[in-house]
C-alpha cells in the first residue's frame, strides 16, 4: 500500500499549513505537527441526506472521523455512526498507523502547486491567493473572487501605523476600521469585474497560467518566474497608507506566514520579529515552521507562550 505525507495551504483566509498523511482508503491530518485526526473511507455507500426527505438520495463512499492520535498519546477511538459497523477491522487502518508512527520530519512539502489568484486590474499580475490544490488541471467551477484577510478567531487586527497617521488623516483614527479598509483596500486594487487566474506552479516557484475567470483569451499559456508571485502571497507594492496597512497586516499574520517554505531570509527574519508579537499563536505553529533563523528572537516567546498555557 502507497503512503503519502504532504502539506497544503488552509485559504482563504490563509492560517497556515495542515499536514496530511495517506495510506490507501486512509488518511490523517493534522493542524499543529501533534495531534491528528484518524480518517477512513467507509466500505459502503452511504445515502447523502436530503433536505425536507424531497427528491432523490445519492449514495457514495465518504470519509469519516474515526480516532484522534498522537506520537505520545497513541489512538484514541471517537464515537462512530452505527451504521457503519465495526470499522475496527477497515483494511487501511493498520497501514495507517503504521505510517504516523513512521512519518517522516514535519512539516512536509508543500504539494497544492495549483493556485488561483487575484489578479490587478490594471495589469493582470497577481494580487492576492484565493486558492490552492493538489492536482496538475483546475477543475472546473465559479469561485468567490473577493480576498479575506482573517480566520475567524482573529478579531483583535488593528494597524499602529495607521493609527500614527491619524493625527493628520481621521480616516485612521478608528482601529476598528483597519481590518474593512484592508479588505477595500485589496478590492479596490482589483477593480471591477474581478479577474482570476489558476497558475501551475513548478519547483523554482515560477507558474504557467491556466484558465480563469473573466480572463483575457492572451492570458493563458504565459509564464510568470518566481519574482512576480507575492512571496507572502500578497502584494506588498501599495501606495504609502496601503503600504503601511499591508505591512502591519503581515506582521499580524507572521506565526502562521512563517509555515511557509521557501522564504528569502530576509523575509523570514522580519517575520521572526514580529511574530514574537503573538506568542500564543506561534506556540501553536511551531511545529510546522521548516526553519527558524534566530532562535534567540522566537525562543523567549515560546516560554512565554508555555508559562501561559500552564499558568
Amino acid at each position: 500500500m502507497s503512503v503519502s505525507y504532504f502539506a497544503l495551504r488552509r485559504l482563504s483566509p490563509f492560517h497556515g499549513t495542515i499536514q496530511v498523511v495517506e495510506a490507501g482508503e486512509g488518511r490523517a491530518f493534522s493542524l499543529d505537527g501533534i495531534r491528528w485526526t484518524v480518517q477512513l473511507l467507509s466500505q459502503q455507500a452511504l445515502r447523502q441526506p436530503v433536505w425536507g426527505n424531497i427528491g432523490p438520495a445519492s449514495a457514495e463512499r465518504r470519509y469519516f472521523n474515526f480516532a484522534s492520535w498522537s506520537s505520545k498519546g497513541g489512538m484514541v477511538r471517537r464515537p462512530v455512526n452505527p451504521s457503519l459497523g465495526d470499522q475496527s477491522s477497515h483494511p487501511a487502518l493498520g497501514a495507517l498507523l503504521v505510517a504516523l508512527d513512521t512519518m517522516p520530519p514535519i512539516p512536509f512539502p508543500l504539494a497544492d502547486t495549483l493556485e488561483l489568484w487575484l489578479l490587478h486590474r490594471e495589469d493582470a499580475m497577481p494580487l492576492a491567493l484565493l486558492r490552492s490544490m493538489k492536482g496538475h488541471t483546475p477543475p472546473p467551477g465559479v469561485y468567490s473572487a473577493d480576498w479575506r484577510a482573517f480566520p475567524p478567531e482573529d478579531r483583535g487586527f488593528f494597524s499602529p501605523g495607521l493609527l500614527e497617521l491619524a493625527a493628520g488623516d481621521s480616516r485612521h483614527a478608528d482601529p476598528q476600521q483597519h481590518a474593512a479598509q484592508l479588505t477595500a483596500l485589496v478590492g479596490q486594487e482589483a477593480g471591477r469585474p474581478r479577474c482570476l487566474q489558476w497558475f501551475r506552479r513548478d519547483a523554482q516557484g515560477g507558474g504557467i497560467g491556466l484558465q480563469g475567470q473573466r480572463l483575457r483569451p492572451e492570458l493563458e499559456g504565459r509564464f510568470l518566474p518566481r519574482t512576480d508571485f507575492p512571496e507572502l502571497l500578497l502584494s506588498e507594492a501599495w501606495p504609502e497608507d496601503g503600504r503601511i496597512l499591508v505591512q502591519d497586516y503581515l506582521d499580524w499574520q507572521a506565526p502562521r506566514l512563517l509555515t511557509l517554505p521557501g522564504l528569502a531570509h530576509t523575509t523570514r527574519r522580519r517575520l521572526e520579529r514580529a511574530a514574537v508579537r503573538r506568542p500564543m499563536l506561534l506556540y501553536h505553529c511551531r511545529k510546522l515552521i521548516p526553519e527558524v533563523l534566530e532562535r534567540e528572537v522566537m525562543e523567549p516567546a515560546l516560554v512565554q507562550a508555555v508559562l501561559r498555557h500552564t499558568a
